[in-house]
């Protein structure tokens, strides 16, 4: 990691080397924050404005208040990039209940942490779309909306490492969380599709999902080359019958999935109407910048 980066740390420019967020930070000690990643194209912050729409609804949910006004933030985002000299890179936007005593009461906390961060983007290796992701259904289910609402972007992000090591654990790329009725919900840090019979489907918001920037764009380019899209409770074996598969996410954008639970999707390869919406996507993007 480049040490001589500048980030915008509590309303002033710090390198990143000698910024410092207290340990009695309520981020720190109980995960209590939220954030947002969001991908820049040759300088620009892509989709910028629902990132932001989104980072204030979590701060509303959790009772945060929104350190700036979201246009204020954006010429922050335009400037961290510009500082830090980045085209194409990955920001983050994070904000947490700030220092405070001891104890779950975010009054304890007089003042929030705030930080934007910008980072040179290094792709995933061109090999893993050409090849596809390996997923794995993992035992770990995805929160309940009951304990931490689904549309909150949270710090908190325990549910989702214990999947991630659990994907790992088998030799997969990826972890693919159940909600707590059993039905296919979401990737520990993607969204998830699959096609069959040139019908692309989705797990609806009342699986339990975080509605993704990148997956709302996907079924946009879909509907508009006339593919039908249906967003439902996906039950695992619809899923394992897929003739293809694809995760969506900022870093990722679209990547193709041609194993689940060590089994072949489809023909093991990534799919024509995978190629054509990650074609398509990548037009949009340049269509955004």
């Amino acid at each position: 990691m480049n040490k001589n980066l500048v980030i915008y740390f509590n309303n002033r420019w710090v390198p990143l080397k000698s910024a410092r967020v207290s340990p009695m930070d309520h981020g720190f000690l109980y995960g209590d924050g939220v954030f947002e990643t969001i991908r820049s194209y040759h300088g620009r912050p892509f989709k910028l404005k629902d990132h932001l729409k989104r980072l204030v609804h979590s701060c509303r949910r959790i009772g945060l208040r929104f350190p700036q006004s979201p246009i204020k933030i954006q010429t922050i985002v335009e400037k961290t990039l510009a500082r830090n000299k980045i085209k194409d890179g990955i920001i983050r936007i994070a904000c947490s209940r700030g220092p405070g005593e001891i104890g779950l009461d975010p009054s304890l906390c007089p003042r929030s942490t705030f930080m934007i961060m910008a980072f040179p983007f290094n792709p995933p290796p061109e090999s893993l779309y050409s090849k596809g992701l390996a997923l794995k259904i993992v035992k770990t289910i995805r929160n309940h909306p009951g304990a931490i609402p689904n549309d909150i972007k949270s710090a908190n992000f325990l549910n989702n490492i214990l999947a991630k090591m659990e994907a790992k654990q088998s030799g997969a790329d990826e972890g693919i969380l159940l909600n707590d009725k059993g039905h296919i919900a979401e990737g520990t840090i993607s969204n998830v599709f699959y096609i069959k019979h040139g019908v692309l489907v989705t797990p609806s918001l009342k699986s339990g999902i975080l509605e993704g920037i990148t997956r709302n764009i996907v079924i946009e380019i879909a509907k508009e080359i006339g593919v039908r899209v249906i967003e439902k409770l996906v039950k695992p074996k619809e899923f394992l019958m897929a003739d293809e598969c694809l995760i969506t996410s900022t870093g990722y954008e679209i990547m193709p999935a041609t194993k689940v639970n060590g089994k072949k999707i489809g023909n093991g390869k990534p799919g024509p109407l995978t190629k054509l919406l990650m074609n398509l996507f990548k037009e949009h993007v340049k269509c955004s910048s």
